[in-house]
Protein backbone atom coordinates (compact mmCIF):
# COMPACT_ATOMS: atom_id res chain seq x y z
CA UNK A 1 0.00 0.00 0.00
CA UNK A 2 3.11 2.31 0.62
CA UNK A 3 2.85 3.59 -3.41
CA UNK A 4 -0.88 3.83 -3.91
CA UNK A 5 -1.27 6.07 -0.81
CA UNK A 6 1.87 7.97 -1.58
CA UNK A 7 3.97 6.98 1.49
CA UNK A 8 6.81 6.40 -0.18
CA UNK A 9 6.74 10.53 -1.26
CA UNK A 10 6.63 10.91 2.44
CA UNK A 11 9.26 8.98 3.05
CA UNK A 12 11.44 10.91 0.84
CA UNK A 13 9.76 14.51 1.68
CA UNK A 14 10.47 13.94 5.01
CA UNK A 15 13.92 12.55 4.50
CA UNK A 16 14.41 16.09 2.54
CA UNK A 17 13.57 18.23 5.74
CA UNK A 18 10.29 19.15 4.80
CA UNK A 19 7.28 18.80 6.95
CA UNK A 20 4.06 16.89 5.83
CA UNK A 21 1.96 19.59 4.88
CA UNK A 22 4.44 20.63 2.30
CA UNK A 23 3.54 20.93 -1.01
CA UNK A 24 6.90 20.06 -2.14
CA UNK A 25 5.70 16.64 -1.18
CA UNK A 26 4.25 15.95 -4.63
CA UNK A 27 7.70 16.78 -5.95
CA UNK A 28 9.45 14.68 -3.68
CA UNK A 29 11.20 12.37 -6.44
CA UNK A 30 12.19 14.66 -8.50
CA UNK A 31 13.61 17.51 -6.06
CA UNK A 32 15.38 14.20 -4.37
CA UNK A 33 17.06 13.53 -7.47
CA UNK A 34 17.92 17.40 -8.44
CA UNK A 35 19.81 17.12 -4.73
CA UNK A 36 21.78 13.94 -5.74
CA UNK A 37 19.53 11.95 -2.78
CA UNK A 38 20.21 8.33 -3.47
CA UNK A 39 16.82 6.18 -1.47
CA UNK A 40 16.19 2.74 -2.75
CA UNK A 41 12.80 0.74 -1.64
CA UNK A 42 13.29 -2.65 -0.90
CA UNK A 43 10.33 -4.93 -0.63
CA UNK A 44 11.21 -7.94 1.95
CA UNK A 45 9.45 -9.83 4.27
CA UNK A 46 9.28 -9.43 8.30
CA UNK A 47 7.21 -10.05 10.93
CA UNK A 48 4.23 -7.58 10.75
CA UNK A 49 3.50 -6.73 14.75
CA UNK A 50 1.15 -4.03 13.45
CA UNK A 51 -0.84 -3.88 10.12
CA UNK A 52 0.93 -0.73 8.78
CA UNK A 53 4.51 -1.25 9.96
CA UNK A 54 6.96 -0.09 7.70
CA UNK A 55 10.89 -0.49 8.04
CA UNK A 56 13.11 2.65 6.85
CA UNK A 57 17.18 2.54 7.18
CA UNK A 58 18.80 5.84 7.00
CA UNK A 59 22.47 6.50 6.17
CA UNK A 60 24.64 9.56 6.66
CA UNK A 61 26.92 10.73 4.84
CA UNK A 62 29.28 10.56 8.76
CA UNK A 63 28.62 6.28 7.57
CA UNK A 64 25.91 6.73 10.62
CA UNK A 65 23.33 4.61 10.45
CA UNK A 66 19.42 4.15 12.18
CA UNK A 67 17.06 1.74 11.68
CA UNK A 68 13.56 2.81 11.96
CA UNK A 69 10.01 0.80 12.28
CA UNK A 70 7.08 2.51 12.10
CA UNK A 71 2.84 2.05 12.28
CA UNK A 72 0.70 4.18 10.43
CA UNK A 73 -1.86 4.63 13.02
CA UNK A 74 -4.51 6.46 10.89
CA UNK A 75 -5.68 10.12 10.55
CA UNK A 76 -1.86 11.20 8.76
CA UNK A 77 -0.47 9.89 12.55
CA UNK A 78 2.66 7.74 12.41
CA UNK A 79 4.38 6.28 15.80
CA UNK A 80 7.87 5.48 15.85
CA UNK A 81 8.07 1.52 17.49
CA UNK A 82 11.59 1.11 17.63
CA UNK A 83 14.90 2.92 16.81
CA UNK A 84 17.61 0.41 16.08
CA UNK A 85 15.93 -2.47 17.84
CA UNK A 86 15.22 -0.23 21.22
CA UNK A 87 11.46 0.10 22.00
CA UNK A 88 9.74 3.70 22.02
CA UNK A 89 6.46 5.23 21.70
CA UNK A 90 7.26 8.42 19.60
CA UNK A 91 4.07 10.18 17.49
CA UNK A 92 5.54 13.54 17.11
CA UNK A 93 3.80 15.72 19.71
CA UNK A 94 6.50 16.52 21.92
CA UNK A 95 10.15 17.23 22.02
CA UNK A 96 11.43 14.10 22.23
CA UNK A 97 14.97 13.62 24.20
CA UNK A 98 17.01 10.41 22.53
CA UNK A 99 19.66 9.31 24.50
CA UNK A 100 22.04 6.64 24.17
CA UNK A 101 24.54 4.88 26.73
CA UNK A 102 26.47 1.57 28.18
CA UNK A 103 25.08 -0.05 30.83
CA UNK A 104 22.33 -2.35 31.79
CA UNK A 105 18.57 -1.41 32.36
CA UNK A 106 20.03 -0.44 36.29
CA UNK A 107 22.23 2.14 34.52
CA UNK A 108 19.92 3.58 32.17
CA UNK A 109 17.22 3.82 34.89
CA UNK A 110 19.98 6.11 37.09
CA UNK A 111 20.52 8.37 34.00
CA UNK A 112 16.99 8.73 33.71
CA UNK A 113 16.47 9.66 36.98
CA UNK A 114 19.48 12.40 36.70
CA UNK A 115 17.41 13.76 33.46
CA UNK A 116 14.28 13.45 35.63
CA UNK A 117 15.79 15.81 37.87
CA UNK A 118 16.31 18.54 35.51
CA UNK A 119 13.42 18.44 33.85
CA UNK A 120 10.56 17.97 36.38
CA UNK A 121 7.68 18.88 34.45
CA UNK A 122 7.76 15.96 31.38
CA UNK A 123 5.26 14.30 29.11
CA UNK A 124 6.82 10.67 29.72
CA UNK A 125 9.55 8.63 29.45
CA UNK A 126 10.84 5.12 28.80
CA UNK A 127 13.94 2.80 28.55
CA UNK A 128 15.06 0.39 26.42
CA UNK A 129 17.96 -2.09 26.63
CA UNK A 130 19.81 -4.43 24.88
CA UNK A 131 23.31 -6.30 25.21
CA UNK A 132 24.89 -3.74 27.30
CA UNK A 133 23.37 -0.60 25.99
CA UNK A 134 20.10 1.33 26.85
CA UNK A 135 17.92 4.23 25.14
CA UNK A 136 16.28 6.34 26.72
CA UNK A 137 13.26 8.28 25.39
CA UNK A 138 12.60 11.76 27.73
CA UNK A 139 9.42 14.03 26.43
CA UNK A 140 8.64 17.76 26.95
CA UNK A 141 6.43 19.93 25.71
CA UNK A 142 8.65 22.92 25.07
CA UNK A 143 12.88 22.46 23.43
CA UNK A 144 16.13 22.05 24.88
CA UNK A 145 18.83 24.13 25.22
CA UNK A 146 22.45 23.61 24.24
CA UNK A 147 23.30 23.89 27.67
CA UNK A 148 20.98 21.16 28.93
CA UNK A 149 21.73 18.30 25.82
CA UNK A 150 25.43 19.41 26.66
CA UNK A 151 24.70 18.58 30.64
CA UNK A 152 23.25 15.43 29.90
CA UNK A 153 25.90 14.14 27.74
CA UNK A 154 27.97 14.17 30.67
CA UNK A 155 26.15 11.73 32.48
CA UNK A 156 28.15 8.29 33.22
CA UNK A 157 27.88 6.15 29.94
CA UNK A 158 26.41 8.60 28.01
CA UNK A 159 27.66 8.17 24.61
CA UNK A 160 25.00 10.21 21.99
CA UNK A 161 22.31 12.73 22.57
CA UNK A 162 19.89 14.39 20.26
CA UNK A 163 16.53 16.17 20.17
CA UNK A 164 13.68 15.50 17.98
CA UNK A 165 11.44 17.99 17.22
CA UNK A 166 7.45 17.80 17.13
CA UNK A 167 5.54 17.75 14.01
CA UNK A 168 1.72 17.80 15.04
CA UNK A 169 0.40 20.84 15.61
CA UNK A 170 -0.84 20.33 19.09
CA UNK A 171 2.15 19.15 21.73
CA UNK A 172 1.13 16.20 23.69
CA UNK A 173 0.03 17.44 27.53
CA UNK A 174 -0.87 14.23 30.04
CA UNK A 175 -1.74 16.63 32.72
CA UNK A 176 -4.75 18.31 31.09
CA UNK A 177 -7.94 18.15 32.89
CA UNK A 178 -10.39 16.96 30.21
CA UNK A 179 -13.63 18.48 30.78
CA UNK A 180 -15.61 14.81 29.42
CA UNK A 181 -14.32 11.62 27.99
CA UNK A 182 -17.70 9.69 26.82
CA UNK A 183 -20.76 10.99 24.47
CA UNK A 184 -22.88 10.97 27.66
CA UNK A 185 -20.80 12.90 30.48
CA UNK A 186 -20.64 15.29 26.55
CA UNK A 187 -24.59 15.43 26.61
CA UNK A 188 -25.04 15.14 30.59
CA UNK A 189 -22.27 18.46 30.90
CA UNK A 190 -24.25 20.56 27.59
CA UNK A 191 -27.48 19.64 29.89
CA UNK A 192 -25.92 21.03 32.95
CA UNK A 193 -24.72 24.21 31.85
CA UNK A 194 -26.59 24.86 28.89
CA UNK A 195 -23.76 25.06 26.33
CA UNK A 196 -23.65 23.96 22.60
CA UNK A 197 -21.49 21.18 21.32
CA UNK A 198 -19.38 23.93 19.40
CA UNK A 199 -18.47 25.52 22.78
CA UNK A 200 -17.96 22.45 24.12
CA UNK A 201 -15.65 21.66 21.98
CA UNK A 202 -13.84 25.11 22.27
CA UNK A 203 -13.46 24.11 25.88
CA UNK A 204 -12.35 21.02 25.11
CA UNK A 205 -9.37 21.85 22.91
CA UNK A 206 -8.89 24.79 25.26
CA UNK A 207 -7.70 22.48 27.97
CA UNK A 208 -6.33 19.79 25.73
CA UNK A 209 -3.73 21.98 24.00
CA UNK A 210 -3.43 24.66 26.51
CA UNK A 211 -4.49 27.15 23.89
CA UNK A 212 -6.85 30.22 24.31
CA UNK A 213 -9.71 30.14 22.92
CA UNK A 214 -8.86 32.59 20.27
CA UNK A 215 -6.02 30.45 19.37
CA UNK A 216 -8.09 27.51 19.31
CA UNK A 217 -11.19 29.65 17.01
CA UNK A 218 -8.52 31.21 14.81
CA UNK A 219 -6.68 27.46 14.52
CA UNK A 220 -10.09 26.14 13.48
CA UNK A 221 -10.69 28.74 10.86
CA UNK A 222 -7.57 27.67 9.10
CA UNK A 223 -8.83 24.27 9.21
CA UNK A 224 -11.77 25.24 7.18
CA UNK A 225 -9.76 27.48 4.60
CA UNK A 226 -7.79 25.12 4.17
CA UNK A 227 -10.37 22.48 3.40
CA UNK A 228 -12.14 25.13 1.19
CA UNK A 229 -9.27 25.83 -0.81
CA UNK A 230 -8.88 21.62 -1.48
CA UNK A 231 -12.78 21.84 -3.09
CA UNK A 232 -12.39 24.78 -5.25
CA UNK A 233 -9.15 24.46 -6.26
CA UNK A 234 -9.83 21.07 -7.47
CA UNK A 235 -13.45 21.38 -9.22
CA UNK A 236 -11.43 23.26 -11.64
CA UNK A 237 -10.53 19.64 -13.04
CA UNK A 238 -6.87 20.09 -14.14
CA UNK A 239 -5.23 18.28 -11.85
CA UNK A 240 -2.96 15.23 -12.26
CA UNK A 241 -4.54 12.62 -10.04
CA UNK A 242 -1.53 10.01 -10.84
CA UNK A 243 -3.66 7.08 -11.07
CA UNK A 244 -6.19 5.10 -12.59
CA UNK A 245 -9.26 7.45 -12.64
CA UNK A 246 -9.43 11.41 -14.22
CA UNK A 247 -11.05 14.11 -12.19
CA UNK A 248 -14.42 14.79 -12.46
CA UNK A 249 -16.13 16.46 -9.63
CA UNK A 250 -16.13 19.62 -11.56
CA UNK A 251 -18.47 18.15 -14.38
CA UNK A 252 -20.75 16.71 -12.16
CA UNK A 253 -21.51 19.77 -10.17
CA UNK A 254 -22.06 21.30 -13.51
CA UNK A 255 -24.10 18.57 -14.53
CA UNK A 256 -26.39 18.17 -11.24
CA UNK A 257 -26.70 22.09 -11.16
CA UNK A 258 -27.76 22.96 -15.00
CA UNK A 259 -28.66 19.62 -16.32
CA UNK A 260 -32.62 19.40 -16.72
CA UNK A 261 -32.59 15.80 -16.33
CA UNK A 262 -30.50 15.53 -13.48
CA UNK A 263 -32.45 14.86 -9.93
CA UNK A 264 -32.68 17.79 -7.75
CA UNK A 265 -30.35 17.03 -4.68
CA UNK A 266 -30.68 20.44 -2.85
CA UNK A 267 -28.09 21.11 -0.47
CA UNK A 268 -26.30 17.66 -2.07
CA UNK A 269 -25.80 19.55 -5.31
CA UNK A 270 -22.72 20.84 -4.05
CA UNK A 271 -22.04 18.25 -0.75
CA UNK A 272 -21.52 15.36 -3.21
CA UNK A 273 -18.98 17.58 -5.76
CA UNK A 274 -17.18 19.01 -2.86
CA UNK A 275 -16.50 16.11 -0.92
CA UNK A 276 -14.98 13.91 -4.61
CA UNK A 277 -12.79 16.93 -5.67
CA UNK A 278 -11.52 17.08 -1.83
CA UNK A 279 -10.42 13.38 -2.36
CA UNK A 280 -9.55 13.91 -6.00
CA UNK A 281 -6.90 16.89 -4.83
CA UNK A 282 -6.01 14.20 -1.93
CA UNK A 283 -4.96 12.44 -5.39
CA UNK A 284 -3.09 15.10 -7.09
CA UNK A 285 -1.09 15.49 -3.30
CA UNK A 286 -2.71 18.54 -2.62
CA UNK A 287 -2.74 19.91 0.81
CA UNK A 288 -6.01 18.18 2.23
CA UNK A 289 -7.27 17.27 6.08
CA UNK A 290 -7.25 14.34 7.34
CA UNK A 291 -10.46 14.23 8.79
CA UNK A 292 -10.76 12.15 10.41
CA UNK A 293 -8.09 10.63 8.26
CA UNK A 294 -6.94 10.82 4.50
CA UNK A 295 -9.55 8.19 3.27
CA UNK A 296 -12.19 10.22 4.61
CA UNK A 297 -10.93 13.28 3.74
CA UNK A 298 -13.75 15.19 1.42
CA UNK A 299 -17.15 14.39 3.55
CA UNK A 300 -16.63 17.38 6.24
CA UNK A 301 -15.82 19.94 3.04
CA UNK A 302 -18.80 18.26 1.00
CA UNK A 303 -21.39 17.81 4.39
CA UNK A 304 -20.23 20.62 6.31
CA UNK A 305 -18.80 23.50 4.04
CA UNK A 306 -20.09 22.80 0.80
CA UNK A 307 -23.70 22.75 2.48
CA UNK A 308 -22.72 26.09 4.32
CA UNK A 309 -21.69 27.69 0.97
CA UNK A 310 -24.78 26.81 -0.67
CA UNK A 311 -27.42 27.80 2.18
CA UNK A 312 -24.65 30.91 1.95
CA UNK A 313 -23.31 30.88 5.52
CA UNK A 314 -20.79 33.03 7.44
CA UNK A 315 -17.25 32.02 8.49
CA UNK A 316 -18.01 32.01 12.08
CA UNK A 317 -21.14 29.55 11.86
CA UNK A 318 -18.73 27.00 9.40
CA UNK A 319 -16.57 27.13 12.49
CA UNK A 320 -18.77 26.64 14.53
CA UNK A 321 -19.59 23.87 12.79
CA UNK A 322 -16.83 22.06 12.56
CA UNK A 323 -15.83 22.43 16.27
CA UNK A 324 -19.12 20.03 16.79
CA UNK A 325 -17.54 17.31 13.86
CA UNK A 326 -13.83 17.14 16.11
CA UNK A 327 -16.17 16.73 19.49
CA UNK A 328 -18.08 14.33 18.31
CA UNK A 329 -15.14 12.42 16.63
CA UNK A 330 -13.32 12.81 19.86
CA UNK A 331 -15.79 11.28 22.15
CA UNK A 332 -16.50 8.48 19.79
CA UNK A 333 -13.07 7.19 19.75
CA UNK A 334 -12.05 7.94 23.20
CA UNK A 335 -10.51 4.26 23.08
CA UNK A 336 -9.71 3.57 19.10
CA UNK A 337 -7.91 5.21 16.20
CA UNK A 338 -9.74 5.80 13.28
CA UNK A 339 -7.76 2.88 10.51
CA UNK A 340 -9.33 1.03 8.00
CA UNK A 341 -6.94 -1.69 8.32
CA UNK A 342 -7.85 -2.18 11.85
CA UNK A 343 -11.50 -1.30 11.61
CA UNK A 344 -12.54 -0.95 7.98
CA UNK A 345 -13.51 2.18 5.59
CA UNK A 346 -16.77 2.08 8.64
CA UNK A 347 -14.38 4.29 10.51
CA UNK A 348 -13.26 6.15 7.65
CA UNK A 349 -15.83 8.49 5.12
CA UNK A 350 -18.13 6.21 7.75
CA UNK A 351 -17.43 7.78 10.81
CA UNK A 352 -17.17 11.12 9.44
CA UNK A 353 -20.36 10.93 8.15
CA UNK A 354 -21.76 10.65 11.72
CA UNK A 355 -19.53 13.84 13.06
CA UNK A 356 -20.84 16.00 9.97
CA UNK A 357 -24.16 14.77 10.80
CA UNK A 358 -23.96 15.89 13.93
CA UNK A 359 -23.08 19.01 12.87
CA UNK A 360 -25.59 20.16 10.31
CA UNK A 361 -28.75 18.97 13.12
CA UNK A 362 -26.81 21.98 15.40
CA UNK A 363 -27.21 24.17 12.29
CA UNK A 364 -30.65 23.41 12.08
CA UNK A 365 -30.80 24.22 15.80
CA UNK A 366 -31.24 21.07 16.85
CA UNK A 367 -29.92 19.90 21.08
CA UNK A 368 -26.83 18.21 21.49
CA UNK A 369 -29.16 15.35 22.11
CA UNK A 370 -30.36 15.33 18.64
CA UNK A 371 -26.87 15.40 17.34
CA UNK A 372 -25.20 12.82 19.17
CA UNK A 373 -28.76 10.97 18.09
CA UNK A 374 -27.65 11.73 13.97
CA UNK A 375 -24.27 10.99 14.39
CA UNK A 376 -25.64 7.03 15.86
CA UNK A 377 -28.28 6.88 12.99
CA UNK A 378 -25.52 7.60 10.45
CA UNK A 379 -23.17 5.19 12.45
CA UNK A 380 -25.52 2.72 12.09
CA UNK A 381 -26.29 3.00 8.15
CA UNK A 382 -22.52 2.24 7.68
CA UNK A 383 -21.80 -0.58 9.60
CA UNK A 384 -19.15 -3.03 8.23
CA UNK A 385 -18.12 -1.20 5.21
CA UNK A 386 -15.11 -2.71 3.89
CA UNK A 387 -11.89 -0.81 2.51
CA UNK A 388 -10.52 -2.08 -0.91
CA UNK A 389 -9.48 0.76 -2.60
CA UNK A 390 -8.51 -0.66 -5.92
CA UNK A 391 -4.37 -0.84 -7.31
CA UNK A 392 -4.15 0.77 -3.63
CA UNK A 393 -5.53 4.10 -4.24
CA UNK A 394 -7.64 6.03 -2.64
CA UNK A 395 -9.92 6.58 -5.63
CA UNK A 396 -11.89 3.42 -6.20
CA UNK A 397 -14.69 3.65 -4.23
CA UNK A 398 -13.08 5.34 -1.99
CA UNK A 399 -13.93 8.81 -3.68
CA UNK A 400 -17.32 7.88 -4.30
CA UNK A 401 -17.82 6.96 -1.07
CA UNK A 402 -16.97 10.15 0.04
CA UNK A 403 -19.60 11.48 -1.98
CA UNK A 404 -21.96 8.77 -0.29
CA UNK A 405 -20.70 9.59 3.47
CA UNK A 406 -21.55 12.96 2.76
CA UNK A 407 -25.16 12.80 1.40
CA UNK A 408 -25.21 9.94 4.72
CA UNK A 409 -24.81 12.98 6.77
CA UNK A 410 -27.41 14.94 5.63
CA UNK A 411 -30.39 12.10 4.96
CA UNK A 412 -29.70 11.37 9.03
CA UNK A 413 -29.58 14.98 10.27
CA UNK A 414 -33.02 15.58 8.56
CA UNK A 415 -33.93 12.12 10.10
CA UNK A 416 -33.44 12.76 13.62
CA UNK A 417 -34.77 16.64 13.07
CA UNK A 418 -37.88 14.76 11.98
CA UNK A 419 -38.41 13.10 14.45
CA UNK A 420 -36.26 9.76 14.03
CA UNK A 421 -34.98 7.97 16.98
CA UNK A 422 -32.08 5.39 16.27
CA UNK A 423 -32.75 4.25 20.26
CA UNK A 424 -29.23 3.05 20.50
CA UNK A 425 -26.63 5.90 22.28
CA UNK A 426 -23.89 7.24 20.55
CA UNK A 427 -21.61 5.82 22.97
CA UNK A 428 -23.08 2.27 22.40
CA UNK A 429 -23.01 2.84 18.38
CA UNK A 430 -19.19 3.74 18.53
CA UNK A 431 -18.42 0.69 20.82
CA UNK A 432 -20.42 -1.27 18.22
CA UNK A 433 -18.13 0.49 15.47
CA UNK A 434 -14.76 -0.51 16.81
CA UNK A 435 -15.97 -4.08 17.74
CA UNK A 436 -17.52 -4.72 14.13
CA UNK A 437 -14.03 -3.53 12.56
CA UNK A 438 -12.54 -6.47 14.85
CA UNK A 439 -14.70 -8.57 13.18
CA UNK A 440 -14.11 -7.81 9.61
CA UNK A 441 -11.13 -10.13 7.82
CA UNK A 442 -7.99 -9.01 6.64
CA UNK A 443 -8.55 -9.47 3.26
CA UNK A 444 -11.29 -6.41 3.93
CA UNK A 445 -9.29 -3.72 6.00
CA UNK A 446 -7.56 -1.74 3.35
CA UNK A 447 -4.76 -5.02 2.18
CA UNK A 448 -6.07 -5.49 -1.38
CA UNK A 449 -6.83 -8.63 -0.75
CA UNK A 450 -10.48 -8.90 -0.95
CA UNK A 451 -13.33 -6.93 -2.50
CA UNK A 452 -13.57 -4.86 -5.73
CA UNK A 453 -9.72 -5.16 -5.50
CA UNK A 454 -9.41 -8.88 -6.46
CA UNK A 455 -11.78 -8.09 -9.38
CA UNK A 456 -10.34 -8.86 -12.90
CA UNK A 457 -10.79 -4.99 -13.72
CA UNK A 458 -8.94 -4.28 -10.09
CA UNK A 459 -6.55 -6.74 -10.63
CA UNK A 460 -5.29 -5.60 -14.52
CA UNK A 461 -5.70 -1.69 -12.80
CA UNK A 462 -3.50 -2.94 -10.46
CA UNK A 463 -0.83 -4.06 -12.76
CA UNK A 464 -0.93 -0.92 -14.92
CA UNK A 465 -0.60 1.08 -11.89
CA UNK A 466 2.56 -0.54 -10.31
CA UNK A 467 4.07 0.13 -13.84
CA UNK A 468 3.22 3.47 -13.41
CA UNK A 469 4.46 3.87 -9.56
CA UNK A 470 7.41 2.24 -10.70
CA UNK A 471 8.42 4.99 -13.62
CA UNK A 472 8.39 7.88 -11.08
Amino acid sequence: MYKGQRSDMGYVNGLMGNRPEDPKLRDAFKLAKEANLPIEFIISDFVPTVPNLSRVTVYSNANEKVEIYTDSTGGGTVKLLKIDGFDVEIVGDCYELIVRMDGDEAAGQAVLSQITAMFADNEGMSVSHKDGKCLLNFKQRVDYTAEQLDAVSQFDGVTDAKVMKPILAVASNRNAKLPFHSAAEMLAKATAENKTLWELGVEYECARSGWSEREVLDYMKHVVETMEHSSTEALEGDIDMQGIIEPTAGKIESYVKSNPKALDMGVMNTAVPWAMATMEYSSAMGVVLCAPTGGSAGVFPGSVLGTATALGLSMEEKVRMMFVTSIVGIVMSKDCNYSAELYGCQVEPGAASAMAAAALVYHMGGTPKQSAAAASTALGNILGTICDPVAGLVQVPCIARNALSAANAVVCANLVMGGYDPLIPLDEAAETLFRVGKQLPSELRCTCNGGLCTTPCGQRLAREQEARDNAR
